[in-house]
């Protein structure tokens, strides 16, 4: 059973920090204008997969309000937990690239939007082998990539990521997440739990998690059954 203190956006307007990855996806939105994979990368726990599902909800939404990015709550695609599925890279290439690619043919809503994590984990070889998916041409189905690597540097990412599979995407960096960003989740769950914290004990834990919000979350749990 989910735990009551894992609390996910739906909405970009929920989502705290990461405003240069914001701007980017709420750019596209406005334009309606895609492109056919996204690339997320950064620390662990700063929102790559969450952007992600922001995303696919807001594409998918029948009556997305792109003025105040607000997903409307009640459609069907809203209402459907299917299309945010995150799958995990291990397993696809364990299972094989055919259930991938029989995804992206089965349209469920405005975009088939598959979104995939840990892709850091594949090897240069692997990731040839999906450059297929990535180089399929229909408007209809996206990507959206994630994968974790904790300093942005082009060195860094070139060793992780082959030249042939970044370019096939639009890669976004997400920064840890700021002391100021992690306090404000924090005394946000919070005040959504009905509990209370200080600001001081909110500091305190965000300083201790490095810019981690899902570790800054298990601190919190922790600080919250201890009162």
């Amino acid at each position: 059973m989910k735990s009551r203190y894992l609390f996910e956006p739906t909405d970009f307007r929920d989502v705290i920090g990461q405003r240069t990855a914001k701007s980017a996806m709420k750019a596209a939105l406005k334009k309606d204008d895609f492109p056919q994979n996204y690339l997320l990368l950064g620390p662990p726990g700063v929102g790559k997969t969450t952007l992600g599902k922001c995303l696919e909800r807001a594409i998918n939404c029948e009556n997305y309000n792109v003025d105040s990015f607000l997903s409307c709550g009640t459609c069907w695609s809203c209402r459907s937990d299917a299309g945010r599925k995150v799958e995990r890279a291990p397993k696809i290439m364990q299972d094989g690239m055919r259930i991938i690619e029989r995804q992206l043919c089965n349209l469920r809503g405005r975009k088939n939007i598959i979104l995939i994590d840990e892709v850091h984990s594949w090897s240069h070889p692997a990731q040839d082998r999906f450059l297929s998916a990535l180089d399929r041409r229909s408007s209809k189905s996206m990507l959206i990539l994630a994968g974790t690597i904790d300093i942005n540097t082009s060195q860094i990412i070139s060793t992780t990521f082959t030249e042939a599979f970044t370019s096939r995407c639009e890669v976004l960096y997400l920064e840890s997440l700021s002391e100021k960003s992690l306090t404000k989740i924090i005394c946000r769950h919070a005040k959504r739990l009905c509990e209370s914290i200080s600001i001081k004990d909110a500091r305190a834990i965000a300083r201790h998690r490095f810019g981690n919000a899902r570790e800054a979350m298990k601190l919190y749990r922790t600080h919250s059954l201890l009162l």
